[in-house]
């Protein structure tokens, strides 16, 4: 039987290679609805990934946190070291 585990990969974007329009287009979808800070989840229980360790991607969102850009991806481990 095939497990696969699940985790949450938080990644900062670097805000340098989106333009000041971007931002602010990101910054009003979250104050009109858009997924807020509050409502992403982050699995701290859960410990970061180890080298050799092989995800996909099953889903994601970009967010604010503290001033900072966010990628929060959802991932399966697919094979451990």
């Amino acid at each position: 039987m095939k497990h696969s585990l699940t985790r949450n990969l938080k990644i900062k974007i670097n805000s340098r290679s989106l333009s000041p329009a971007d931002i602010n287009s990101l910054e009003q979808w979250e104050n009109e609805g858009g997924m807020t800070n509050s409502q992403v989840m982050f699995l701290a229980s859960l410990s970061p990934l180890r080298k050799g360790e092989i995800f996909e991607v099953t889903g994601g969102d970009i967010h604010f946190e503290n001033g900072q850009l966010y990628y929060e991806a959802e991932i399966n481990i697919l094979a451990l070291p």
